[in-house]
């Protein structure tokens, strides 16, 4: 789209500098000639170093563009947590409130910037009119990634902006089962390090920190990506029991299913008294994953 990473010597250079002092190499740079575009160009990799606002404003005002290549570092570096200078200079210099990850994900810089629990950015975003039911390639909206997260601030804040609660994504589950299961779909849950987990089916045999039993060869599972760690369905997440507070905040705002499940999932978790919940006839679960089925 126009621009690719640069060989990062001016990246480099502006790592560290803030203010005048990143202006001033920028446009020393651009009297020798810098090449905004093409195979030298800077922006790319002045985002994945994490080269500070004002060098990034810099290049930004002498018309460096925001290419395909820039969005994926930019919303890979909001996930993490990044002040929100960076987020409004790229804003000021033309990029869509509601862009979306070029990735086959399609998240949006509103979920990215939801990740990192940044609520100052968050409200930047929604008074700059980010969609709040936009969705990702999975069906997801914002609200489904904050209330994963258990994130009360953000889930009030898109609830005020008229986020929808009982909108499904790909795996049939609205934002209140996303609180009580700390999933995302495909089936992503979080992790202890605050990643997300992918189901996977254990080769082996190893002992899982969260059941505090071994897990067995052929169960289904979630790993952490940062530590490794797995667990099952039936162990809480690591937001509990703040993920369902959430869910009951999020139920209030739903309909009559979406109490049911902020209670049930409570209940499972022995958050409220089981005389307290009244469950079809004939059902008799044990587990939350027996639940989710």
């Amino acid at each position: 789209m126009g621009c690719s990473a640069g060989r990062g010597t001016l990246a480099q250079r502006l790592e560290g500098l803030d203010g005048e002092a990143a202006k001033a190499l920028v446009a020393k740079e651009l009297q020798k000639g810098l090449a905004l575009n093409g195979t030298d160009a800077p922006l790319p990799e002045a985002v994945r170093r994490h080269v500070k606002a004002a060098g990034l404003e810099a290049l930004l005002a002498a018309g460096a563009p925001i290419c395909e290549e820039v969005l994926v570092a930019l919303l890979a570096r909001l996930r993490v947590g990044e002040d929100r200078a960076v987020v409004n200079v790229f804003l000021d210099h033309g990029m869509d409130v509601n862009t979306q990850d070029p990735s086959p994900d399609a998240e949006t810089l509103l979920m990215a910037v939801i990740r990192s629990g940044d609520v100052a950015t968050v409200e930047d975003l929604l008074n700059r009119g980010a969609d709040v039911m936009k969705t990702d390639s999975k069906g997801n909206t914002p609200l489904h990634v904050a209330a994963a997260r258990a994130d009360e601030a953000i889930v009030d804040a898109l609830l005020q902006r008229g986020a929808v609660v009982t909108n499904k994504n790909e795996d049939g589950h609205s934002a209140v089962m996303s609180a009580r299961l700390a999933s995302l779909a495909p089936n992503l849950r979080l992790s202890g390090a605050g990643g997300w987990a992918s189901k996977e089916i254990l080769a082996h045999k190893v002992f899982g920190k969260l059941d505090k039993r071994y897990l067995n060869a052929g169960e289904e599972v979630w790993r952490c990506p940062t530590s490794g760690d797995c667990w099952t369905a039936s162990s809480p997440p690591p937001s509990f029991p703040r993920n369902h507070q959430v869910a009951a905040r999020l139920s209030l705002a739903g309909d009559a299913f979406s109490l049911a499940d902020a209670v049930e999932g409570a209940w499972l978790f022995g958050e409220v008294q089981p005389w307290d919940v009244t469950f079809p006839k004939g059902r008799s679960m044990e587990t939350e994953e027996e639940w989710q089925k």
